[in-house]
């Protein structure tokens, strides 16, 4: 994309900030003007469980500033279960009006979290934009495609026994004789046990999470995206902004020399 058409410094059009999104119609970017001071930190972050795999983080980035001093720093980190911070990518200055694209790649960790953090420089001409961010699993040369959580159901079989008990009566007569023949019936009742097993037949599913999560972060109206701002007034000092309608709203239209902070 080209610069923003009334972004305009001494005649010259286009002096900081890209002049729209690289893919769709939104992007995020440092907004430097007129709140922020020289070193001032813009961070977002991963908040989600990824599983232990090698991946390829791909994004677009835009840093344009008339005077190179202006522009600030943008940087790319990792950390992983240790807490341990690596920087994978820093860019400081001005890298010029056209959005560029640079792919990394991260190592199979515990834990990873990636962190973009936007640092402002020293004047006004400061707002650095990132789009099209994507985290595919496998390597930059070899990525992997995504797939869906794989579920497996298996069938559990129980057999148990049942025991039925039966009472089974007997009637015998029984015969006296004496003077007087007397008939009496004698009764002799008998148990009878059954057992007969039972089986029971239960499904087990057991569900195992994918390795191919796919992250994508285009920053489009409904797109679900992993990073977030970190609002943390100890490690950062303002937001990553989201811009829908084509440059960065530092619109400043002077002829006149620069102002520092």
């Amino acid at each position: 994309m080209g610069p923003a058409p009334y972004y305009e410094y001494s005649g010259i059009t286009g002096v900081t900030g890209p002049g729209g999104a690289k893919e769709g119609d939104v992007y995020f970017y440092t907004k430097t003007y007129p709140d922020r001071n020289p070193g001032d930190v813009a961070v977002m972050f991963t908040d989600i469980d990824f599983q232990k795999v090698e991946r390829c983080l791909s994004f677009w980035y835009h840093m344009r500033s008339y005077y190179a001093a202006h522009m600030g720093t943008l940087e790319i980190s990792m950390t992983d279960g240790s807490g341990s911070e690596t920087i994978l990518f820093s860019r400081t200055g001005n890298q010029g009006i056209e959005w560029l694209q640079e792919k990394l790649e991260i190592p199979a960790v515990d834990d990873l979290k990636i962190i973009i953090k936007g640092t402002s420089g020293t004047g006004w001409m400061s707002d650095m934009a990132v789009d099209g961010i994507s985290l595919v699993p496998g390597t930059c040369a070899s990525p992997l495609a995504a797939s869906s959580p794989t579920t497996t159901a298996t069938l559990t079989t129980k057999t148990t026994l049942t025991t039925t008990t039966t009472p089974t009566t007997t009637t015998t007569p029984t015969t006296t004789t004496t003077p007087t023949t007397t008939t009496t019936p004698t009764t002799t009742t008998t148990s009878t046990t059954t057992t007969t097993p039972t089986t029971t037949t239960t499904p087990t599913t057991t569900t195992t999470p994918t390795t191919n999560l796919v992250i994508e972060c285009g920053f489009e109206q409904g797109q679900t995206c992993a990073f977030e701002n970190i609002n943390n007034p100890d490690i950062d000092d303002f937001d990553w902004t989201l811009d829908q309608s084509g440059s960065t709203s530092t619109k400043k239209n002077w002829s006149f020399g620069c102002t520092q902070w």
